[in-house]
């Protein structure tokens, strides 16, 4: 009954292409392919592109070895949907997150999921902090797309850094709308060591980042991070947390700066 009740809500059951690129937070597959698999809508595949052993038989699997970019690329090549949703492999999606979505794309061309962070340790709550404030003042990049649009427009750049941004904004020069869903996504954050290790990639990425997106980009991350940290003070949040966000975010900064300035030698 409840299957049926489901299926007469949704007049044309569009599939929709699940693309989970595998990153450092990989441990976290299970979980975030339980939140994949407990949607209310149905009508769905789900595609993992990377390194992972013993996945259930639900799952699409691509075995690949590259940048999360290109991982996202062969999903969106391979993927059969009319829409396809990019998933991290370190997010739970609310179990309506799909169908709102669906909802969504009626009226839009690009659909951003209201996130969430999580973080266990001192550190990851540090971490989550910034990335919420980030989130209320800089808003979201879209996650939900219609596939044709991502295939028409020349999919990802091969980037590490801001290649979701860039993909973005070039649908976006193109006249293409976005808007929010009512659903949420649950951002669980990475270990701080591993948090380190991805500021220093994201780093060593940048100078190739900054060649398609400008400096005008690079400036306007600088200002936002004056904005955030200025939020962060003026809040309401713990002065432990709050103290200890910040530190964070500078101690990342600095990794950013190191990968930048060590990454010719890294090539060599």
């Amino acid at each position: 009954m409840k299957r049926s009740m489901k299926r007469s809500y949704m007049e044309d059951d569009e599939l929709v292409s699940i693309v989970i690129p595998i990153g450092p937070s990989s441990h976290l597959l299970p979980l975030t392919l339980k939140s994949v698999f407990e949607q209310t809508y149905d009508k769905i595949e789900v595609i993992v592109v990377g390194e992972a052993e013993g996945l259930d038989s639900r799952v699409k699997y691509i075995r690949f070895l590259g940048n999360r970019s290109q991982a996202k690329n062969i999903g969106v090549i391979n993927a059969r949907g009319e829409y396809v949703l990019f998933l991290d492999s370190d997010q739970l999606m609310t179990r309506n997150a799909v169908e709102e979505c669906i909802k969504a794309g009626k009226n839009v061309d690009m659909v951003k999921i209201p996130e969430v962070f999580l973080g266990i340790t001192f550190w990851e709550k540090c971490s989550a902090i910034w990335k919420d404030m980030v989130e209320k003042i800089d808003g979201g990049i879209p996650r939900f797309y219609k596939r044709r649009d991502v295939l028409s427009f020349g999919l990802f750049q091969p980037l590490s850094l801001w290649e979701d941004l860039d993909l973005y904004q070039r649908l976006r020069e193109r006249g293409r709308k976005d808007g929010w869903c009512k659903a949420r996504i649950v951002h669980v954050e990475p270990y701080t060591n591993l948090q380190i290790l991805k500021a220093f990639t994201y780093g060593s990425s940048l100078s190739s980042s900054i060649k398609v997106r400008g400096a005008s980009t690079l400036l306007d991350k600088l200002v936002l991070s004056i904005r955030v940290s200025a939020a962060i003070l003026r809040s309401r949040i713990d002065l432990r947390l709050k103290l200890g966000s910040l530190f964070f975010a500078f101690i990342k900064g600095l990794v950013h700066i190191l990968g930048l300035f060590l990454s010719p030698f890294k090539r060599k």
